[in-house]
């Protein structure tokens, strides 16, 4: 039992990592808890999402390899942040979370099997997020857009902020922790991506 504790925390940690290309348990350890230091919902969306994605992957014997490896889970767990991110916590957006993140599992399993000489990076969870905005504007439900100030000098916190927005966190906070997550797994990314941001 403990075992299979322990293999489902590596799976749902290095999920959490391959969103930032990563294959690293602590890696995705610190980017929870970049998430929850500014949202725990938003975490507790991203982990319902990396759940779904892992039973959704066991039930239809994806490949056992890249299940462990975080890649069926990743895109999930963008969709599980994106849902509470744009919807307020309620019965509804729970089952599009659920949905988003068996839809986001199947089409990278379709485009993994198809495009195995191109990496999918996030498509899956973009497609996965249009859908839903579809299903959401079909329903006459409006996403809300939280307004973003800008500064005209890219300081300190406005280059952590970008940083943390890769999981839609807007906490300069978030994004110094997803830096340390980075620096964890390789210093010449994290040092990239500061420079991206």
């Amino acid at each position: 039992m403990k075992l299979k504790i322990n293999r489902m925390s590596k799976t749902i940690f290095r999920s959490f990592s391959q969103v930032m290309l990563q294959k690293n348990t602590i890696t995705g350890l610190l980017f929870c808890l970049g998430i929850a230091i500014n949202s725990l919902t938003l975490l507790f969306g991203a982990l319902i999402a990396v759940l779904i994605s892992i039973i959704t992957a066991k039930l239809c014997r994806y490949n056992s390899a890249l299940l462990k490896q975080g890649v069926y889970g990743f895109n999930a767990a963008l969709v599980g942040t994106a849902v509470w991110f744009f919807l307020p916590v309620s019965l509804l957006s729970l089952l599009i979370i659920i949905f988003g993140a068996w839809l986001a599992t199947a089409i990278s399993h379709v485009m993994l099997i198809y495009s195995a000489k191109f990496p999918i990076f996030t498509a899956p969870f973009i497609i996965s997020t249009w859908c839903i905005l579809l299903i959401l504007e079909l329903l006459g439900i409006e996403p809300v857009i939280e307004q973003f100030t800008t500064h005209d000098i890219a300081d300190f916190y406005t280059v952590f902020r970008g940083l943390g927005q890769v999981m839609f966190q807007s906490y300069w906070l978030s994004g110094v922790i997803f830096f340390a997550a980075l620096l964890v797994s390789s210093t010449k990314l994290a040092i990239w991506a500061v420079i991206g941001s």
